[in-house]
């Protein structure tokens, strides 16, 4: 399986039937899958969530899947309705497009049990949003990668569902994870923000280019995942970046991701992502990329005010804006920060 290439170039990752066996039936488990289920996968079955919901998922819990060709928004919410989909998952995008098509008659998306979404930023608005719109459905935050299948399992509890917003997923056993400090190697206490290591059954046995390995494992087997986070309450997990991402501006070093999020509860605002641009004056400064909603838009100014209103450091706010009718991404709906940039 090759990862998606956002951040660079695209590296083969080698996997066994024990990696991707244990993790589906880890999913199937914690997702309490049966045959009655009827999965919907918007991603392309290249990718590492469409392949295993596809294809292993199937086989393992014995429900149907359906696929799309290419994905539309209209045609995923009329293929969720007409199949009656309980279970789906995937990118940002897929899930915010799908609420945009089903805002004014809900209904549409009844079926729907549960749906995870992660494989690049996602904004704790969103699901809060999804939540709100189809009560009777489980929605959050997950994380996982080509390299490490599954590292978080949502939540477990109902009273637990606040958890789905405001953190990327729980870490359960076997799935080991230490936040690290990235300049000295030593483990972080809880609540500090650290690159991620993560150990697991679902972790691949290395790149096919033994040059890609180099500096990516530590001696023990843990697997740094170029991620940045931290652990709150003891194993929910919060990514708060990805390490390529930072942005160094006068020396300190921000992370997009928590623009984004606030960003993301502008009401103009569908979509946004913020890479760094240099600066003659700070080194590198912030620029985002804005997809407006329908029939409105945002200048910089009042990107500014509403920052300031949301209490952001000052330092953090972008300073340069572009507004675009799309991003660039990879079929499995991530952007593509590397163009960006």
């Amino acid at each position: 399986m090759y990862t998606s290439g956002t951040t660079g170039r695209p590296k083969c990752v080698l996997h066994t039937h024990y990696t991707y066996g244990h993790r589906v039936k880890a999913m199937a488990t914690a997702y309490e899958m049966t045959e009655a289920d009827v999965t919907f996968m918007p991603s392309p079955v290249t990718h590492i969530t469409g392949a295993i919901w596809a294809f292993d998922m199937c086989w393992v819990a014995g429900n149907a899947c359906v696929l799309m060709d290419v994905w539309t928004p209209a045609e995923g919410v009329a293929c969720i309705e007409e199949h009656g989909c309980t279970v789906s998952g995937g990118a940002t995008p897929f899930l915010q497009q799908m609420l945009d098509i089903a805002e004014a008659a809900p209904e549409r998306l009844r079926s729907m049990r549960l749906f995870f979404c992660g494989g690049t930023t996602v904004s704790p608005e969103l699901i809060r949003r999804a939540m709100a719109m189809v009560p009777q459905s489980k929605f959050y935050r997950a994380y996982g990668s080509t390299e490490c299948i599954t590292a978080t399992l949502g939540y477990e509890r109902p009273e637990d569902a606040h958890y789905g917003a405001d953190t990327d997923g729980k870490i359960i056993y076997p799935v080991e994870m230490r936040i690290v400090d990235g300049a000295t190697g030593t483990e972080l206490p809880e609540g500090a923000e650290g690159e991620i290591y993560l150990r697991a059954p679902g972790l691949f046995v290395g790149y096919l280019d033994p040059a890609d390995n180099e500096g990516n494992f530590e001696p023990d087997g843990f697997f740094k995942m170029g991620d940045l986070g931290r652990r709150i309450d003891g194993d929910y997990l919060v990514i708060t970046g990805r390490s390529k991402d930072i942005i160094i501006r006068s020396g300190e070093n921000i992370s997009p991701k928590e623009v984004e999020d606030v960003l993301f509860g502008h009401p103009a605002v569908a979509e946004v992502a913020i890479v760094a641009m240099p600066s003659p004056k700070t080194g590198e400064m912030g620029c985002a990329f804005v997809i407006p909603r329908a029939g409105q838009t945002i200048d910089l100014p009042e990107m500014v005010r509403f920052l300031d209103a949301a209490g952001l450091a000052r330092q953090k706010f972008p300073e340069h804006l572009v507004l675009v009718d799309d991003l660039p991404r990879v079929p499995s709906g991530k952007v593509r920060k590397d163009v960006l940039r």
